[in-house]
């Protein structure tokens, strides 16, 4: 999938400047929010569902997913402002993900906290209000639980935690004029 769009813009003097920017949904970006902030290579920091990847090698590896979704609030709106009628949907959603730290060395053990740097850090807040959505702070009583288990004759560590991130998801989308009819109405009077 398209991760990023270059934007070229240009002056009335000609002078032109170039931006990158991220088209991702906001559980990418915050999957994006780690990698960047934790320096992990491409591939390390992943979406999951329900099946964690146990890794092949001693780095560290990421796994995002999402363990409810709550959907608090719903809009439609017509704008008929144009030469067409567009419908205006949208909901706003508050997830909760389940954040997965692995590793086969003490990588996980070690860094598992770099996660939460992360999600506070700068550049986070910079996606954050680019991208309309929300990183919760830390719920009271949040902390990683140690899902490390034995595999064969290491030990891989796992650790996971819950955050929270409330965005919201829009469509539009070209509708029909109500007063437009295909077939006018006719008036029938009896004589």
């Amino acid at each position: 999938t398209k991760m990023a769009d270059t934007i070229q813009v240009m002056d009335s003097a000609s002078a032109t400047a170039t931006g990158v920017i991220k088209v991702l949904d906001a559980l990418g970006l915050v999957c994006e929010i780690i990698q960047k902030e934790m320096g992990l290579a491409d591939g390390r920091v992943y979406i999951y569902d329900q099946k964690i990847n146990s890794p092949t090698d001693s780095d560290l590896f990421i796994a995002v997913g999402v363990l409810q979704s709550k959907p608090f609030g719903s809009s439609t709106s017509y704008d008929t402002s144009g030469e067409d009628m567009l419908e205006v949907q949208s909901v706003n959603v508050l997830d909760i993900l389940s954040i997965n730290i692995i590793s086969r060395s003490t990588e996980a053990l070690r860094r598992k906290s770099e996660v939460l740097l992360a999600l506070g850090s700068t550049y986070a807040e910079q996606q954050q209000e680019a991208n309309s959505f929300s990183i919760g702070k830390l719920p009271r009583g949040g902390q990683f639980v140690n899902l490390s288990e034995i595999d064969g004759a290491a030990i891989p560590y796992r650790f996971n935690i819950s955050v929270n991130i409330m965005h919201f998801v829009s469509k539009v989308k070209t509708v029909p004029y109500f007063d437009n009819f295909t077939n006018p109405p006719s008036v029938t009077t009896e004589p």
